[in-house]
This record gives structure tokens, sequence and C-alpha cells, in this order.
């Protein structure tokens, strides 16, 4: 590969993962000044950022720290703007770090699964906007994905919980080897895993809502 590129694929790597850093150290900052609600979503995006500057820390092997420019501008802006002009904000930054990924995915492969979260935030923070949220109903109204077993008793009273509530959910039973598999990229991906995973769990039920949220608790 020409220098040149190798040099310029560098600059790009770096700056995404000073990105992916500067993000979580914002997310965790928004989620202090937004409602109990959003700031669950906003969590969850900074943990993942951290695993996205994870990824570009591997091709760089670069130490950066976080800047705090984002971190403080961003809840101003939440605060000066309202709610749905930050969010829009937000969203839009997270779109445009996808389309900018796209351009090394080819050659760093491991972007691919950073630049499909990109897209994904995008769409959790825009859904923070739908009528659900606007109309302050609970989360449990959001339609949902559970991961888990008939064999065991938590995916039971979870589905039981649910049919209840009257909660609209899709089941897929991780026994199956496709829902298995599904199942797998997301504890192997998602952050919320990490602390089941060093405890020897399993971590179902795992529950998909239609907001992107990820969860383990099926009582909110």
């Amino acid at each position: 590969m020409d220098q040149a590129v190798i040099n310029e694929n560098m600059k790009t790597l770096l700056h995404a993962q000073q990105g992916e850093l500067d993000a979580v150290l914002m997310y965790n900052k928004l989620a202090e000044v937004v409602s109990d609600t959003d700031a669950l979503v906003f969590k969850q995006l900074a943990a993942e950022e951290g695993q996205h500057a994870s990824v570009f820390h591997n091709y760089t092997l670069t130490v950066l720290k976080p800047k705090k420019m984002k971190s403080i501008l961003i809840p101003f802006l939440y605060k000066m703007l309202g709610r749905n002009r930050a969010y829009h904000l937000i969203a839009n930054g997270e779109y445009s770090a996808g389309k900018k990924y796209k351009t090394i995915v080819g050659t760093f492969s491991d972007v691919q699964s950073v630049l499909d979260d990109e897209f994904r935030h995008g769409d959790m923070i825009k859904a923070l906007l739908n009528k659900y949220t606007l109309s302050n109903i609970f989360w449990r109204y959001i339609i949902m994905t559970v991961y888990g077993s008939k064999q065991c008793p938590d995916t039971m009273e979870c589905l039981s919980y649910l049919s209840k509530a009257g909660t609209s959910y899709e089941f897929k039973d991780i026994t199956d080897l496709p829902a298995l598999k599904e199942f797998l990229k997301y504890r192997d991906t998602v952050a919320l895993f990490d602390s089941v995973k060093a405890n020897g769990g399993v971590g179902i039920p795992f529950i998909v809502k239609d907001n992107g949220l990820f969860s383990f608790d099926w009582t909110i």
C-alpha cells in the first residue's frame, strides 16, 4: 500500500478513535440533564461508543484521551435549543460518522460493526422523539424482541409478565440455531453483557426494544 494512503488511513482512524472517546464523555454528561428514560438510552450509547474507541485503538495502537468540548457544548445546546432540535443534531452527527466510516471499512473490516452501530444510534435518538416518548407512555408499550429459552425460569417469568401487561413482543428461543446466532452477536458486542460474562452468566432473557434500547429488565 502506498505510504501516503497508509498515512491518510491512520489519520482517519485516529480521528475516529478521538471522536468515539469524546462521544463517551458527551453522552454521559447529556444523561445527567435529560429525563430518566432518555438517560437510559444515552448511557447505553456511551458504553457502546467506548467499545468503538477500542476497535479503533486496536488499529492505531495509540492511547488518546477524551476532549471535553462536546460534553460541554451538547448539554448546553440541549438547554438552549430544546430537546427536539438538540436530538436531531446529535442523530445527524451519528449518521455523518457512519458515512465517514464507509470510506475505510473495506480496508479495516472490524469497522463494519461500528459503522452499523452509528446508524443504529442515530435511529435510537430519533426514536426518542416518537409518539411514545412525547406522550410520556412507559417503555413497556414499545414493541420488543425477547431472546431466551423456555427452559429458563426467568425467561418464562418475563414472557408471562409481558403477556399480562399487554405488551407486543417477539420471542426468539436461543435453542433454535438462527436465534442463537443473533443472540451471540449481541452478547459479543453489547457492553451490557460485560458484567454478565464476568460472572459466568448467559444473559437471558435479553430484550431488544424497537427504539434500539437493550435491557435485562422486562418491567420497565
